[in-house]
């Protein structure tokens, strides 16, 4: 008798343990439902990030209005819905860079891909400038974001923006969205969207750093929305969330250690082939870098290139001298596109019957 007391004690045990079980499964549910929508992976256990990167989590949009630029991550990925396109262009500029945008708008557009251009602007005022000369590209503002200055690599002011851009390229993956990031000091000869986006058995289209082994170039990326690109991506977050915490504190003009941005970060974590990552490097013969300006005179003359990034010098203003000597620089003193010298850079490359 004793020990049918027991037996059926136990029994009473397991079942109040499976109904608690199946209660918190349901509550737990229901709270999901109704909280806002696309949210995983986000523990708000202080210390912890909210990009975790399990490799056997569903993949869902991580997106959550309580962290940080909520509310403009979201108005970003309403707009990308809105425009409807593949792929997507997106660049992030602050007030700083309006004219390297301007100049670029001019640069490209013969190339009939400004629909697809998003530009994400940390200011109104940048925003306005842009819609009043280019009324049909796309552009949201990040207000609330104080970094509208020049801000120097591997400083703290410009790793917060790039790290805000990561975060931002992560919600447009999970939502579907195939991406091509670019920075508009860059001089484009030949419009690259078509052999991009054309390419096949890839999940990430990256630019090598001319004398950097094995480093990514951060500001030139194509990113197919596959598992193993958004794994790669979440990893990335994960990190720059620590280091977002880090550097919270910190002036804008603040050194911090060059092995701490999302340029470094990205391209070791992309060396480790998540979930069986396929990267495909672009050539810098097709895509070079700063390093293109500094080449031998013969090599130049010889390259036909689609893109040059305007990059390997620090700060904005021998950014744009660099670019002025060279005849890469398309906006004219009076706020208009300099349309001869648009026609004269494209055929210094390019032979005259080729389509550009």
């Amino acid at each position: 008798m004793r020990q049918l007391k027991s037996s059926v004690l136990i029994l009473l045990v397991v079942a109040v343990a499976l109904f608690l079980m199946a209660y918190t499964l349901l509550f737990d549910d229901k709270s999901y439902r109704n909280s806002v929508q696309n949210v995983v992976n986000f523990d708000n256990v202080e210390g912890n990030s909210p990009f975790k990167s399990d490799k056997n989590s569903i993949i869902k949009p991580t997106f959550n209005s309580s962290m940080p630029f909520g509310q403009e991550i979201a108005d970003v990925l309403n707009v990308a819905r809105q425009m409807n396109v593949k792929p997507l262009l997106v660049t992030l500029i602050n007030g700083a860079y309006l004219q390297f945008a301007l100049s670029w708008l001019c640069n490209t557009e013969h190339m009939g891909i400004h629909k697809q251009v998003l530009i994400i602007s940390t200011d109104l005022d940048t925003k306005d400038t842009i819609k009043r000369q280019w009324p049909d590209i796309n552009v949201v503002a990040i207000s609330g974001m104080p970094l509208n200055g020049d801000q120097s690599y591997s400083h703290a002011g410009y790793v917060r923006l790039t790290n805000f851009r990561a975060h931002v390229l992560l919600e447009l993956l999970l939502i579907n969205q195939e991406v091509f990031l670019f920075e508009v000091d860059a001089l484009w000869i030949k419009n690259p969207v078509p052999v991009l986006s054309g390419t096949k058995n890839a999940d990430i289209l990256a630019n090598p750093v001319s004398e950097r082994p094995g480093l990514t170039a951060i500001g030139f990326l194509y990113l197919f929305p596959t598992n193993p690109t958004i794994l790669t991506w979440k990893e990335l977050n994960r990190r720059l969330y620590e280091l977002d915490k880090r550097i919270k504190s910190l002036p804008a003009g603040k050194l911090i250690s060059e092995g701490d941005n999302d340029q470094i970060y990205v391209s070791g974590i992309i060396n480790k082939r998540l979930g069986g990552l396929k990267k495909k490097e672009l050539p810098l013969a097709d895509y070079p870098d700063g390093k293109w300006y500094v080449m031998s005179e013969a090599k130049r003359k010889a390259s036909r290139p689609y893109v040059i990034n305007n990059n390997w010098v620090i700060g904005n203003k021998i950014k744009i001298l660099r670019a002025k000597e060279w005849g890469h620089w398309f906006l004219s003193d009076d706020g208009n596109c300099n349309i001869a010298n648009i026609q004269r850079i494209t055929e210094d490359f390019w032979h005259p019957l080729e389509k550009i």
